[in-house]
């Protein structure tokens, strides 16, 4: 869906009546669309890891052991914690995506804010207030991600 929107805003270049977008615009959407796919891509070579990890007999085990670490507690139980490593290496597909995400809006904003400058003053105040909300998404985006990964790292499976 992203990779989608990019290109379709993309072709707003396209349209006689509308000038060319800034070039750190065109730029943001190029990368958005690589880093869209490059997150679909290894998504997808995760999925084939895990569906061929799934023959196997003992594969939750399998599984629990690429993903995790043993531990032992002083009275001999034990618990699994997630390896650091592993837990970037899972999470690569949703942060490019999420970048993809921020990488395009991103370019809507810088947009809207040239479009803006160029009306000067044929444009009213109320219009200009439009592009401010779009500088706050990708701020919000980015606060999250502390928290989630916390989220994960203090769990045991």
């Amino acid at each position: 869906m992203i990779a989608g929107t990019v290109t379709g805003a993309l072709g707003w270049s396209q349209v006689p009546s509308s000038p060319l977008p800034p070039w750190i615009t065109k730029a943001s959407w190029y990368s958005c669309l690589i880093f869209a796919l490059t997150a679909v891509s290894s998504a997808t070579q995760q999925s084939l890891s895990l569906y061929r990890l799934g023959c196997y007999d003992d594969c939750l085990s399998r599984l629990r052991h690429i993903l995790g670490r043993e531990h032992r507690k002083a009275d001999g139980s034990t618990f699994w914690t997630v390896r650091w490593t592993q837990l970037m290496v899972w999470q690569i597909p949703v942060m490019l995506l999420n970048f993809a995400i921020l990488l395009f809006l991103f370019g809507l904003v810088v947009l809207l804010r040239a479009r803006a400058i160029e009306a000067g003053d044929e444009i009213s105040h109320d219009d200009f207030k439009v592009c401010n909300p779009g500088l706050h998404w990708p701020l919000l985006m980015l606060c999250r991600l502390p928290f989630s990964l916390d989220l994960v790292l203090r769990s045991h499976f």
